[in-house]
């Protein structure tokens, strides 16, 4: 199955390309939406195909990339009820798929102040759902959030901000029998040597052969963690970069991953640039995308062919789904 790539440039014009299991990749196309001050995008794959969304300067939509590679005729809104304040001033997306439902997680602001939960709404083939928590606790404040599916359950996570300006990074999941949400927690309680992670407020998390990778980023830096099963987590919090490339000295930021074939793929933001890396999940090693014999970050844009097209300006953010 390919990877799909949804990103949006410093002009607000959202791209999408694919990276087949060989490793090629398309040009990027459009995908159809200039988004005035994007600030968060999206995407993950159900029955229905690659769907996305995105948040900017007021605006939250969605549109769909069906399997017969043809678009839904424009960008819907994805704001059913239930959101607080009716969505105002939402900026965080993150998405995912099961099936034949697509999970929509958010958070925002109501005026200076962040929401207290996460919210998310479900869409189907019958539309959307009322929007419902998705953090079992309030908190003071939450921004970044991610969220995945791992073994069909919905696992969320979240930077939250207490009132004296200490953040937190907080996991939480809803289970897919019940719907029950476990707890939050605090995973800077399972690294108390990691005293950072809460100041990372761009998330990013992908379920791969049944476990949860997490990776969290700043405007410089990556962290990759992985949850093993029910109880376990990986015992370091540790660096991309250290892991992958130390000598490579650019910013890695606004990161964004996908399962593909059983592996975990991460993408990052580096200087209008898309930096892309393979995490071997067997091997316990990372992998550089076009050498299978090293680690390091290979660069999306100089593995696209030449297009007649026009081509993105500099890379704002990313967005990756896969399975």
């Amino acid at each position: 199955m390919p990877i799909h790539l949804v990103a949006i440039d410093v002009n607000g014009t959202t791209w999408h390309a694919e990276r087949d299991d060989g490793g090629r990749w398309t040009p990027f196309a459009s995908a159809g939406l200039t988004i005035a001050e994007p600030y968060s995008v999206s995407c993950a794959l159900t029955d229905r195909g690659l769907q996305v969304c995105a948040t900017g300067a007021g605006r939250y939509v969605h549109t769909i990339r069906f399997d017969s590679s043809t678009w839904q005729a424009g960008w819907g809104n994805f704001l059913p009820e239930g959101w607080p304040d009716g969505g105002a001033d939402l900026a965080f997306v993150s998405v995912a798929g099961f099936g034949p439902r697509l999970d929509v997680c958010a958070s925002g602001t109501y005026g200076d102040r962040a929401w207290d939960r996460v919210w998310v709404s479900t869409r189907t083939d019958g539309g959307w759902t009322r929007a419902s928590a998705a953090t079992s606790k309030y908190r003071p404040g939450m921004t970044g959030v991610a969220a995945a599916n791992v073994g069909g359950d919905l696992h969320v996570l979240v930077r939250a901000m207490d009132p004296d300006g200490t953040s937190h990074l907080v996991h939480t999941i809803r289970r897919a029998r019940t719907g029950a949400l476990q707890g939050d927690h605090f995973l800077e309680a399972l690294y108390p040597n990691e005293r950072v992670l809460g100041g990372f407020p761009f998330l990013a998390a992908a379920g791969v052969a049944g476990q949860l990778h997490v990776v969290a980023g700043d405007d410089r830096e990556l962290r990759h963690t992985i949850r093993i099963d029910d109880s376990s987590w990986q015992n370091t919090f540790g660096s991309v970069r250290a892991a992958v490339d130390p000598t490579f000295a650019g910013p890695l930021t606004r990161p964004a991953t996908t399962g593909s074939v059983g592996n975990l793929h991460v993408f990052a933001v580096s200087d209008g640039r898309i930096k892309h890396t393979i995490r071997l999940t067997r091997e316990d090693r990372w992998q550089h995308p076009d050498d299978a014999s090293r680690s390091g970050f290979g660069d999306v844009l100089d593995r696209m062919p030449a297009s007649s097209g026009t081509r993105p300006a500099a890379i704002r953010m990313v967005a990756a789904g896969g399975v």
